[in-house]
Parts: C-alpha cells; structure tokens; sequence
C-alpha cells in the first residue's frame, strides 16, 4: 500500500495505518482526523495532505520536524 486518499469521509483516526510502512502519499483533506500519532513510524511517507483536519498545528510541526523529507499541506482555520 503506497497511496491512500481518506479525503472528505468520515475518517476520524489513523490508527489503521501504523503500520503501514511503505505508505508514501496520504490524503486527509477535510477528515475529521485529530492525531498523526499512527504515522510517527512511517519513515517513506513524502505527501501528507492535511488540509482542514482537526489536527493541533504544533502537532502538525511537530512531525514536519521529525519528517523533513515529507511534504505536508495544512491549513489552521
């Protein structure tokens, strides 16, 4: 599994995907999603859309930091 696009549904965790570590794109844009905890581990993800989760923004630099080869979309609203 390299690509999921959870985009717009009624997603409100990730847990499903920890271990998921060849996952390299994920969409969430406007999922109800709160936490990036299950993703901490998914060291081959390069595109996580982020765009209107419910996600805290520190939480969101938090993994940009500890993910600096992954590109992240968001928007704090």
């Amino acid at each position: 599994l390299k690509e999921v696009d959870i985009s717009r549904t009624k997603v409100e965790s990730l847990a499903s995907l920890s271990n998921c570590y060849e996952l390299e794109t994920l969409d969430c844009y406007e999922c109800p999603v709160t936490s990036l905890q299950p993703l901490k581990d998914l060291t081959k993800l390069k595109e996580l859309n982020l765009g209107k989760t419910k996600i805290p923004k520190d939480e969101i630099e938090a993994f940009i930091a500890e993910h600096p080869m992954c590109k992240v979309e968001y928007s704090v609203g």
